[in-house]
């Protein structure tokens, strides 16, 4: 993909993730991610039990944060390491390659409603950002 291709991409992920963890809809964004999350991952009541919504809020946060930094996370050493060590904390814990398609598709879900300007360009910023990453995450696997 060109430089002009994946700077747009970047623009309108930026701005959709803006515009999704802004929104005052309620619940908040994340609180709707994690609920939906819970409710789709057969062992989310049980993961998140102990998990303070804070927590939860960061936790999202940092990886959305991250994201916007990915393009060449496979060229990114540090980059790369974190998603690894995330992953490996998430095989500890039990979760499986599935559950990365679970959290996209919850995600996804979710953006589609706090995001008033959602088209397909938008979805496909989304996508093109986070692959990378749960394709890394899937490896450990």
């Amino acid at each position: 993909m060109d430089k002009e291709a994946t700077t747009r991409l970047e623009e309108v992920f930026l701005e959709s993730r803006s515009r999704c963890l802004n929104n005052q809809k309620y619940p908040s964004f994340y609180q709707e991610f994690y609920s939906r999350l819970i409710q789709k991952l057969p062992q989310g009541a049980e993961l998140f039990a102990s998990v303070e919504h804070e927590t939860r809020k960061n936790m999202l946060d940092q990886a959305l944060n991250l994201l916007d930094s990915t393009e060449n996370v496979l060229a990114n050493d540090q980059l790369r390491e974190y998603w690894f060590t995330l992953s490996s904390r998430h095989h500890d814990l039990g979760l499986n390659p599935k559950d990365y398609d679970v959290w996209f598709q919850t995600l996804m879900s979710v953006v589609r409603n706090y995001d008033p300007e959602i088209n397909n360009e938008i979805e496909n910023a989304w996508r093109f950002y986070l692959d990378s990453c749960i394709r890394i995450m899937k490896i450990v696997y």
